[in-house]
């Protein structure tokens, strides 16, 4: 990925950048005659950053480290003195520190035990910081002075996931997406005098009520190893049917990502079903820390889908749910998850729902982006070195032991999980006579866009769903 710099005022851009990998243009320094620059050519979760000189296009490391370490949301202080920076470097979870431009050390500014912090913005004054801090998924806002270290939490708004936030310009108050369980994406605006939330805007609820939808709870057990795996409970409302609830098992993507308590109109469609809905976050996942996150790397792999075992088993517990009637669904990565879970435990699922997922890591690392090519080695290994535990991963190898119906559904211009790992999936199944269904969507990417062709995918699986489970 190249840098370019553009004149606002002709349109005129210039390359100021050359390379292979992945970067980007963080910011400018004040003086306006460098860049920041965040480097990810080692890993999606271990980046550089440097100044880049405009003129010369020399570059300048700012904090060289050993291991692996993330930078992000890095604001930079008017008069030069420095930058702040969301990073974990050297530390177990996402923090704020001050990276001091007079003698480059990094001074920490914001640590909270246990919980990454995922955004920050620096007011118009330059003396106080506000924050987003994740709390087993859900997120929080605060507001700290810098020189004292005093801090409030913004309070007033439903529990969510909030992507980012911004001071406005006159530093009177805060604005920020929120998106929740039970509430649709939504902007909502702080006002620091008043300490009151409200609103901005009301996005469409296509005419449903939202008192209807659900908000989940955490709960956790235990996996092979003990390891404490966390997972969201999404249970219906009214009285469990006789026999107990059906279940849905989410998987998501990445896999390094978090399932948040986000709106999602699949969930909550389910839930109005009468369906369960278990949303897992094995090991591999973010927000618990930089040893969980890559407690799946590489030879790692299947780990991770015996935290899903685990989570499985957990199910088969509780008294409310209808264990005979259990589905496994996830997307991407998460479309591998539920691959490997129909071979690997083929006797625990009813189902399986699985779109744009990874049949085989060799072809994927063949076929992906270039971009990607390396980051996604770093995470699932070598071709070349690892080629023996990739193929063991493979769910492809495996496709015979898989009995029960599955629904698969791919856009046909996905660069990142291509269609020929949906392909080979729908025709090894369909050659060994299994049930499966696969919907291919032209002109889309990895995943869908289009209202109509988001009508067609979720309304077959609705169908599917209703005919399987």
């Amino acid at each position: 990925m190249d840098i370019y710099v553009m004149d606002m005022a002709t349109r005129a851009a210039r390359r100021v950048f050359e390379g292979s990998g992945y970067r980007e243009a963080v910011a400018f320094f004040p003086d306006g005659r460098s860049l920041l620059v965040a480097d990810a050519t080692h890993a999606m979760n271990d980046q550089d950053l440097y100044r880049l000189d405009l003129e010369s296009g020399a570059r300048e490391a700012l904090l060289p480290h050993e291991g692996r370490a993330r930078y992000a949301a890095n604001r930079m202080k008017k008069d030069g003195s420095g930058f702040f920076s969301i990073t974990d470097q050297g530390r177990e979870f996402l923090s704020v520190a001050f990276r001091s431009a007079s003698d480059g050390t990094l001074n920490w500014i914001i640590e909270r035990d246990g919980q990454d912090i995922e955004a920050v913005a620096l007011a118009p004054d330059q003396n106080r910081l506000a924050y987003v801090a994740n709390d087993r998924g859900w997120n929080r806002i605060f507001v700290r002075e810098i020189a004292g270290g005093a801090e409030f939490e913004v309070e007033g708004f439903p529990a969510g996931s909030i992507g980012s936030v911004a001071w406005l310009p006159d530093g009177s108050g805060l604005v920020f997406p929120l998106d929740g369980s039970t509430s649709s994406p939504d902007i909502w605006h702080f006002d620091v005098a008043s300490k009151q939330v409200k609103r901005l805007t009301d996005a469409s609820k296509a005419g449903l009520d939202p008192a209807g939808f659900v908000e989940p709870t955490v709960a956790s057990t235990k996996s092979f190893d003990g390891l404490e795996v966390p997972f969201f409970v999404y249970r219906p409302r009214g009285k469990a049917p006789e026999g107990g609830y059906p279940a849905v098992v989410v998987v998501h993507g990445g896999p390094e990502a978090q399932w948040t308590p986000i709106f999602r109109a699949d969930l909550q469609f389910f839930l109005s079903q009468g369906i369960m809905v278990i949303a897992p976050n094995v090991r591999g996942s973010t927000g618990y820390g930089r040893s969980y996150h890559h407690l799946d790397d590489k030879h790692l792999r299947m780990d991770s889908v015996a935290d899903l075992k685990a989570v499985r088993l957990w199910l088969r517990e509780q008294s409310d749910v209808n264990d005979d009637r259990v589905a496994v669904y996830g997307r991407s990565y998460g479309g591998f998850m539920v691959l490997a879970a129909l071979t690997e435990q083929p006797e625990l699922w009813k189902v399986g729902i699985e779109f744009y997922g990874i049949a085989n890591f060799l072809t994927l690392l063949q076929t992906t982006g270039p971009w990607r090519r390396y980051l996604r080695a770093v995470e699932y290994g070598d071709p070349v070195a690892d080629r023996e535990n990739l193929i063991r991963f493979s769910p492809i190898h495996k496709l015979d032991r898989i009995r029960v119906p599955l629904f698969i559904a791919q856009g046909f211009d996905d660069p990142r999980v291509p269609p020929g790992e949906s392909e080979m999936i729908y025709s090894v199944l369909r050659g060994l006579g299994r049930p499966v269904e696969y919907l291919r969507i032209p002109h889309e990417g990895h995943g869908f866009a289009r209202i109509e062709n988001r009508r067609t995918v979720f309304g077959g699986m609705a169908r599917f769903l209703r005919e399987h489970l």
